[in-house]
Formats: structure tokens, sequence, C-alpha cells
């Protein structure tokens, strides 16, 4: 199985290098879970592989509550006997605010449990002095790998020995690779792939000895039964090994009464997947919608996409601080498994002048277009929205996923994207997110991997 596959969908020409591990499959539907009066629910923080110490974490009931507060140990680790359907929330997981105070909520937890929030403070990486076989027809090499993203190599001259300096994250020791020359007319010439290759810190990766094949053979695209109102779609090609991400391509494909083809090169990985994520345009401008499948690697792929997208949100969603509720309007389609939002606010002390901000994740099953935020407990209940308040929605995801929510709660609060739920030889995922940023505060909020926020192209995270 594809234990390190990862995808996310990310902001135009933004990257997130955490790293992020992928199980074989779905754990099965918490049956055992549903029918116990109470049990323990666990959460775990961990930044950069180590347990976050001496931090309060505040376990409620459905009905706010409060079954306990812990304070983490030193592996990370807090928990509490609950009920099912009540909640957890955290502060600043990760260390003290930035801009803003980050509020955490896993809500509809289960007895069982053994929730994660996990970060990286993106510093873990190493460097490694590459070099690859020759073709003297290139006028420049691209380096992908398992666990970093495509880096270029200069050919150097004709001839040249192609060699330089490549950066990579999370290989764990091993890591897979792949090279493919581009000609004079930036066009896929050749390619090779190894796997297995040993890696380490200020280490030497030595592949010149190595075959190039050619050509880079194609992949054959089709899309049936997209919907009347989509013209073309734009769609992420990744191709990856069973250690994770190889190689990604971003292309266009138009659609013609609902059918679409188009022919991209791609080189081959060993026992590869396939992994196509289409975004169908033009957008209502209020949301995006979008469909991920995966298979094993084959030179064709058809996506169906008749019947295959949520309720489109046909208006952006708005938060009521004096009832804490926030609602959306949505049209026909898919009922999804959850719904991830970000709600943003600001409180301002008159007497003080001063604005306290504060970002809200909160993460639920799916029951309507209208939920109510919690009542967070005594010792966090700063964080509660009043009155007067300003709020708005930063972000709004909602979506179908293999073994529904009870298969994707545990992590999905330090996820970097739906697609890092992907399991299993084949499967789809399908996902909604706001088409913009929600606007209107005084300051802005960078922290952590921001929920899978307005995605203007797809890109595998590692």
């Amino acid at each position: 199985m594809y234990k390190h596959l990862a995808l996310a969908l990310l902001l135009a020409a933004c990257g997130d290098d955490s790293v992020h591990h992928l199980p074989d499959a779905p754990p099965p539907p918490d049956g055992s879970a549903d029918a116990a009066t109470s049990g323990p629910v666990t959460l775990t923080i961990t930044l950069d592989g180590q347990g976050v110490a001496a931090h309060d974490v505040y376990f409620q009931a459905a009905n706010g509550t409060l079954v306990a507060k812990v304070v983490t140990d030193a592996a990370g680790v807090a928990s509490a006997v609950m009920e099912p359907g009540g909640f957890v929330t955290t502060v600043n997981p990760f260390g003290g605010k930035r801009q803003a105070e980050d509020v955490r909520t896993f809500a509809g937890v289960k007895p069982g449990d053994h929730l994660k929030l996990h970060d990286s403070t993106g510093i873990t990486g190493i460097s490694v002095t590459f070099t690859a076989p020759t073709d003297p027809t290139a006028t420049s090499y691209e380096v992908y790998s398992s666990c970093g993203y495509m880096q270029n190599l200069s050919a150097g001259g004709s001839g040249a020995t192609p060699t330089g300096t490549i950066y990579l994250d999370g290989c764990g020791g091993t890591a897979d690779f792949l090279i493919q020359t581009l000609d004079s007319g930036g066009l896929p010439s050749k390619f090779v792939y190894k796997s297995g290759v040993n890696v380490a810190d200020q280490g030497v990766i030595d592949l010149s000895t190595e075959t190039y094949a050619s050509p880079v053979p194609t992949v054959a695209l089709t899309w049936n039964n997209v919907p009347a109102a989509y013209t073309d779609v734009q769609f992420r090609s990744v191709l990856a090994s069973t250690r994770g991400r190889i190689f990604d391509s971003l292309q266009s494909a138009q659609i013609t009464a609902g059918t679409g083809t188009t022919t991209i090169p791609r080189p081959s990985v060993t026992n590869g997947l396939a992994i196509t994520t289409t975004e169908p345009f033009p957008t209502n401008g209020v949301a995006r919608l979008a469909v991920v499948d995966w298979a094993p690697a084959a030179s064709t792929i058809t996506v169906d996409l008749a019947n295959a997208f949520l309720g489109v949100y046909t208006a952006t969603p708005v938060v009521s601080p004096a009832t804490r509720m926030v609602t959306w309007t949505s049209g026909a389609g898919l009922a999804p498994d959850f719904a991830w939002a970000t709600v943003s606010a600001s409180r301002t002390d008159t007497a003080t002048t001063t604005t306290t901000y504060w970002d809200w994740q909160i993460v639920m099953p799916y029951s309507s277009t209208t939920f109510t935020l919690p009542a967070l407990a005594t010792g966090i209940d700063q964080f509660n929205l009043i009155a007067t308040d300003t709020a708005d929605v930063r972000e709004l995801i909602t979506a179908k996923v293999p073994g529904g929510y009870d298969a994707v709660r545990a992590e999905i609060l330090s996820s970097t994207g739906p697609e890092t739920f992907a399991a299993g030889a084949t499967g789809r995922i399908v996902f909604e997110t706001l088409e913009n940023l929600a606007v209107g505060r005084a300051a802005p909020t960078t922290r952590g991997p921001a929920p899978w926020a307005v995605r203007r192209t797809a890109r595998l995270a590692r």
C-alpha cells in the first residue's frame, strides 16, 4: 500500500513542505465506539515528532459540560473518559500565538478515539549532492523524489555531468528518485527511475551510471458526463511510488458536450499509483469542487463525473456572533461526510483599545448547512463569540471520503488536504472549498498548515 501518500491542494505559487503519512486503508466504521456508553478519548500533540508536554486539553460532553481538563504528559498525550458526541478543544497546541490565537476543536468524538495534532517547524530537511546520468541532448534535468519537490539540475553545457545540491524532507533514510530530461523545446525527452536509494544529510547520491529510457510514455485522459455548466477541467496528474509522491503535472482540458480528452507525457514508476484530481470550471464565484480518483498507473485514465459532486455552495458562509451560528446555502448533490470550518474572530477592549484575534478550526460530522459553535469551558471561554465580536468564515470544507468521518476524525486537523485520506488501491474523494478567503479582518493570520483553503492549484505534499 501507499503508506506515505498525501495529497494537498495549495494556493497558487505557494507550497507546504509538511510531512504527512498515510495509513494503508481507513479504519472500519467505529461500531464498537457507537455501542459504548463511555470510554477513553485521547489526544496526542506532537511538534517535529516530539510530544508537546504540559499543555491543557479540554474534554467536554455534547451539552458543553466539562468532563475533564487534562494536561498533556511528556509524550504529548492527554486522555479522558467520555460518552459519544462530545468535543475536545485545545488552544495554541504548537506554542505561543503569532498574529492570532489558534483554537482547535474535534466535535462528534467517540469513545476509543485517538485524536492527533501534529506539526513541523519546517527545519527538519536535509541536503544532498546529487548527480544524474548525462543526456547530451538535454537542456535541463528535472529531479523528483518521494520526499521532496521537483528540483532542477543545470545541464552545464553539452555532455557536462549534471550535478548539484537538492533538498529532501521526511525520507526516513530511503527515497525513490525520478529524473526527467527536457529537450531544446522544453519538452520531456528521457527518464530514469531508481527506487530504494539510501539518503543522509550532506550525503552524496550518484546515479550517473543509470540508463535513460526514451521516449517518455504518454497517458490518455478522458472525462465523461461532465455537467453542462462546465466548459473545461483543470487537473493534476500525479504518480506515486510506495514511498510517496514522485511526479506531478498540472494541466487542463476542454469539455465539449460533457466530454473531454487530452494526452500528456508521464514517466513510468515501478508499481506506481496514479492520482487524478479534477476541478471543473468555470466556478460560480463562491465555491470550488474537486474529485480525486486513484488507481494503479495505466496508459489510459477515464474519469466519470456523473453525479460525482457535492452540492455546490451558492452563498458565502456567514457567522452570527450573537448566536455562534455559521450558515451557508448549497445546491443539490452528494451528501458530505464532514464539515471543517475556520472562523476568524476579533474583539476590541474599549477600555484599552487592544484587539485580540483568534482562529477557531472545528471539524464535525456533516448534518446540514448550519451549525453552532460549541460553548467552550471555563479557562478557554474567552474564545466564545459574543455579539460585539467581528467574525467571518475563513474557510469551509465539506468532503465525502472512504470510511466517512470515523475514518478521518483522528488526524483531520493536522492534514493539508482531503486527499490525505486517499487509501487503498482504488477510490474516490469528493470535496468542496470556498473560492476566496473571507476578508474584512484588521490583521491576517499565518500559522501552521492552514486547512485546505482556496486551492487554486493541486500539488502533492510529502
